[in-house]
């Protein structure tokens, strides 16, 4: 399923790195399903702020919509996955 995804990002021009998650190809699948002008939110890994995919990630999407933003939690959402998260808004 990763792979398919990959290959719908490179048919219409995006290409992450190899090192890039699933969950990134999933929010550029799901950015390039919207109608002109629509809106995007999701909860992600805080991995979006520090990979080096993420940061390309991000660049794509402040392309794709008029604003986009990123909040990060400060708090534990999830303590008993010791994951932090950040939300964005697009």
């Amino acid at each position: 399923m990763l792979e398919e995804m990959k290959r719908r990002m490179e048919q219409i021009g995006i290409a992450l790195s190899g090192r890039a998650s699933s969950w990134a190809y999933f929010l550029l699948q799901c950015s390039s399903m919207l109608k002109p002008g629509g809106r995007i939110a999701a909860l992600l890994p805080h991995d979006i702020l520090g990979a080096g995919y993420g940061r390309h990630l991000l660049r794509i999407l402040d392309e794709r919509f008029a604003e986009a933003r990123i909040d990060l939690q400060v708090d534990d959402v999830f303590p008993d996955l010791q994951l932090r998260v950040a939300l964005l808004f697009a």
